[in-house]
C-alpha cells in the first residue's frame, strides 16, 4: 500500500487557514488529484467545515468537533484518517483549530497504527502579518510562537494590511524562533500552490524537529462560547459590534453566521473577528445562524444573558 501524504495546516485564529485551504483544494482539483479533508473545531457547530462543504465534496470531508485534535480528540485522528483513506484519497489536508498543538498532531501521524497508511510531508502555519507584528503583548503569543516553531512552511497571510516595509521586520521574528522554515508572503492565501504541490507528491517527507518545550503553548488556556441567533432574528452590523467590543479585553477571536438588517432588507453573513479588532462580513446563505465566542477566562453566563438582551430573545435560545 502507498503511504498518503498528509499536511497539516495550522495557524492562529482568524489568520486566513480556511481560505488558504479552499483555494488549495481548487489547485489540487485543478491538477485532477483527488483530496480528503480533516477539519477540527473546538465548538459544537462546524463552521470552517460548512464553507469547505459548500464548494467541495463533502463525502471527502470529515470533522471533529467539540474538542482540540492535539488534545481531547487526539484519540478520533486515527479512525478519521481510515474512514478519509476509505475514499481512496491522492492526498489529505488537516485543519488544525487555531490553538492547536501542530506538533502533538504530526506525532500521531507517526504512531505505528498509522505511519504505515500515511506520510506527514508538511506543517504549514499561517500567520496573520498584522497580528504577528503585535503577538509580543498579546495574551495567546505563546501559542501562535508555538505553531510557529513547528512549522516548516511558515506563510505570512493578509501582508496587505501592513506597511511595505513590514517584511523584513516579519522575517526577521520568524528566524529568530524558526531558522529552517520556508517563508512565503500572502495576501487573501495566495501562494505558489503549483511549487508545494510538487512537494506534497516528491518522495522526501517532512524533517521532524522539536521547539523548545519552555514555550509550550498548554501555557495558556482558552475558553470558548457559543450563541445562537433564532431564525426569526436579525441584527444590525452595530449591535454586533458594540456587544463584541464591551468584551473586548476578553475575545480574542469570533466566527459564525448572523442575519443582518441593513436598509429595511434582511440578509444572511458569514462573520468574522479577529484579535486584532477586524470585524469581516460576506454574504453567505445558511440555515444555521450563531457566533462562536473564543477568548480567555469567558464567562458564559454573563455573556449568554448580554446577549439575550441585544437579540431580545427567551432564554432557550441560548
Amino acid at each position: 500500500m502507498n503511504r498518503i501524504p498528509v499536511v497539516i495546516l495550522s495557524g492562529f485564529l482568524g489568520s486566513g487557514k480556511t481560505t488558504l485551504l479552499l483555494k488549495l483544494l481548487t489547485e489540487t482539483k485543478k491538477y485532477d488529484f483527488n483530496y480528503a479533508v480533516l477539519i477540527n473545531e473546538r465548538g459544537k457547530v462546524d463552521v470552517d467545515g460548512l464553507l469547505v462543504s459548500k464548494s467541495f465534496d463533502s463525502e471527502k470531508i470529515d470533522s471533529l468537533l467539540d474538542g482540540c485534535i492535539c488534545c481531547s480528540k487526539k484519540s478520533e485522528i486515527t479512525q478519521s484518517i481510515d474512514a478519509l483513506l476509505q475514499k481512496k484519497p491522492d492526498v489529505i489536508f488537516i485543519e488544525l483549530t487555531g490553538v492547536a498543538n501542530p506538533e502533538e498532531v504530526a506525532n500521531t501521524l507517526n504512531e505505528r497504527e498509522i505511519i504505515a497508511k500515511v506520510e506527514l510531508k508538511s506543517i504549514i502555519t499561517v500567520l496573520d502579518a498584522e497580528f504577528l507584528l503585535d503577538a509580543h503583548s498579546h495574551a495567546f503569543k505563546d501559542t501562535l510562537y508555538y505553531q510557529l516553531e513547528c512549522a516548516n512552511h511558515v506563510v505570512i497571510n493578509k501582508m496587505d494590511l501592513v506597511r511595505e516595509s513590514a517584511g523584513d521586520e516579519i522575517k526577521k521574528i520568524i528566524k529568530k524562533r524558526n531558522s529552517a522554515a520556508e517563508i512565503e508572503f500572502a495576501q487573501f492565501g495566495d501562494i505558489d500552490f503549483e511549487k508545494l504541490l510538487k512537494h506534497i507528491f516528491s518522495t522526501n517527507n517532512v524533517k521532524q524537529h522539536s521547539p523548545d518545550k519552555g514555550n509550550s503553548m498548554q501555557k495558556n488556556y482558552s475558553s470558548m462560547t457559543t450563541l445562537v441567533l433564532p431564525a426569526d432574528r436579525s441584527l444590525t452590523k452595530a449591535a454586533v459590534k458594540g456587544f463584541l467590543t464591551r468584551h473586548a479585553d476578553k475575545i480574542v477571536r469570533a466566527k459564525g453566521f448572523v442575519q443582518i438588517l441593513e436598509e429595511g432588507k434582511t440578509t444572511s453573513n458569514l462573520f468574522q473577528y479577529s484579535g486584532v479588532r477586524r470585524m469581516e462580513w460576506k454574504s453567505e446563505s445558511s440555515d444555521q445562524y450563531f457566533l462562536i465566542l473564543i477568548g480567555i477566562d469567558l464567562d458564559s453566563g454573563t455573556l449568554k444573558s448580554e446577549w439575550l438582551k441585544t437579540i431580545g430573545a427567551q432564554p432557550e435560545f441560548v
